[in-house]
């Protein structure tokens, strides 16, 4: 994206910033709300993308090659919809697995990079974290989980702060350009 262009289109960040500051706090102020929001929003997405699957098969040239991918779609979305807790507790175990893979693949690694002392090191911090994570998510998942959406929460409110202060000097800059 040019100077001029951002110069130009101050108002988006000024638009995104302040949806990601709204965002933020209120992933901060309440994050189950924030959760049930989400997994509602990707529950949605999951039955519309089944939908246009099923549709999309009909007029396929080959039936019957995406109907079994768009019913799981659809299935997805509606246990995301209906059964959020569910939904949230399968979403903690998914990503404490992960974590748990991610840290054997980083114990590979340190195995691999033993000669590299810095990189070994870097990478026994991550893999500490890595299992530390995911066993936290395997024994509370919940208040794990509620802890990611306040620390993005968190996240959401610094991204939303710069992108107004960059709108609000984009727009200072435009405006001194024109004199």
């Amino acid at each position: 994206m040019s100077q001029s262009l951002v110069l130009q289109r101050w108002q988006t960040l000024a638009i995104l910033g302040a949806l990601a500051l709204l965002l933020g706090v209120g992933t901060i102020v309440n994050p189950p709300v924030a959760v049930k929001s989400l997994l509602t929003i990707f529950g949605l997405a999951a039955i519309s993308v089944g939908l246009y699957g099923f549709f999309a098969d009909e007029r396929s040239s080959a039936p019957g090659d995406t109907f079994w991918g768009a019913l799981f779609c659809v299935m997805l979305g509606v246990a995301s919809v209906v059964l959020t807790e569910l939904t949230w507790t399968i979403m903690a175990y998914v990503v404490a697995v992960q974590c748990g893979v991610a840290a054997v693949v980083q114990v590979s690694l340190i195995v691999e990079m033993r000669h590299e002392r810095v990189l070994a090191r870097v990478l026994s911090l991550s893999a500490i974290l890595s299992l530390l994570l995911g066993l936290l998510l395997v024994l509370t998942p919940t208040t794990t989980l509620m802890a990611l959406f306040a620390f993005l929460g968190f996240c959401l409110l610094v991204i939303g702060i710069v992108l107004l202060i960059l709108a609000f000097d984009a727009h200072t800059i435009a405006i001194h350009q024109r004199v």
